[in-house]
């Protein structure tokens, strides 16, 4: 997957953006989001996230959170769980989103699609 197709997945709604500073992806990689708010609350409902190369413009990661239900999934692009995992080790990360929630790793890039389709749809 590159950044136009996850663009056009979420719609090209990027509510922010910055410099990925871990090391795993190479030094390219940049992070952008899409929040999504209910009509009740100030508090965003979901968020979506990408991490990828500014220069290739492959996807590293796709993060999708689920702020009302306390799911959080995340698929890492194949070639770079290994690179990802031995710097969570090293920075001493665990394995929560937030909250103490736990990823739900996806193995599948069709997988993860479906997800944040079915995010987009609720909100």
């Amino acid at each position: 997957m590159n950044i136009n197709e996850f663009l056009e997945l979420i719609e090209y709604k990027v509510a922010e953006g910055s410099e990925y500073y871990w090391e795993c992806f190479g030094p390219n990689a940049w992070s952008i989001s899409r929040l999504d708010y209910n009509e009740t609350s100030a508090h965003a409902s979901n968020e979506i996230s990408v991490v990828f190369d500014t220069k290739t413009s492959l996807v590293y990661s796709i993060e999708a959170l689920n702020y009302q239900d306390e799911l959080s999934y995340q698929w890492i692009h194949p070639d770079y769980e290994y690179s990802y995992n031995n710097e969570c080790l090293e920075k001493d990360v665990n394995d929560y989103s937030y909250n103490n929630i736990e990823w739900l790793r996806i193995k599948s890039i069709d997988e993860i699609k479906t997800i944040v389709k079915n995010l987009l749809e609720e909100k």
